[in-house]
């Protein structure tokens, strides 16, 4: 289906260079025909010109589009979490691994605060991660989580600032890494070791 604004946009070129073409004051009745004949010329490279760049920039289109498809299948299928966060901590984003480490669908993470999913004794070491990750330089910290299902696990987060663009907020991109089985192997002694 062809959007209004594909039909809008070459109707406003049009009248535009209607316009133009009525200030340049020149009159094709009033043309010698070798004028005309090299203008008609020039106008049809510059059709086969358009039609090129319109070519390439199809062609670009949809090399951007298997691109993005590429990059949203490593994304949601990494063997870690991803989630993007606004600077009170609340998911914006978050990739599949992410939701199955949390017990959740991907939907329902984003508006939740990160906090939500920690146990209440690493509360302290996440609140001192973001702190430190505000200075731009890349952190990393363990603690531990809550499953939606109640259960224990560890992770290690990994955290950076991403540089504000002009106008928008700063956002953290955090990764989230399963650690439960490390933190197994040397006892348990991990962060918040010992709850269920």
């Amino acid at each position: 289906m062809l959007d209004r604004r594909d039909v809008r946009q070459p109707n406003m070129l049009r009248q535009r260079a209607e316009a133009f073409l009525l200030k340049t004051g020149q009159d094709i009745v009033d043309m010698p025909v070798q004028e005309i004949q090299k203008l008609v010329h020039e106008l049809q490279v510059y059709q086969i010109e358009l039609e090129m760049q319109n070519e390439e920039l199809r062609r670009t289109q949809q090399e951007l589009e298997t691109s993005r498809g590429r990059y949203r299948v490593l994304y949601d299928f990494a063997p870690v979490g991803y989630v993007t966060l606004d600077c009170d901590g609340v998911i914006l984003e978050a990739n599949l691994t992410a939701a199955g480490l949390l017990g959740t669908v991907r939907g329902s993470l984003i508006h939740q605060r990160l906090t939500d999913f920690i146990v209440p004794a690493d509360q302290d070491t996440f609140y001192l991660h973001r702190q430190q990750a505000a200075t731009h330089t890349p952190q990393a910290c363990e603690l531990a989580m809550r499953h939606q299902n109640g259960t224990t696990f560890f992770v290690r987060l990994e955290s950076l600032v991403e540089l504000e663009r002009a106008g928008e907020p700063p956002q953290w991109r955090t990764t989230l890494s399963d650690i439960t089985r490390a933190e197994a192997g040397r006892g348990g002694a991990g962060p918040a070791a010992g709850l269920a």
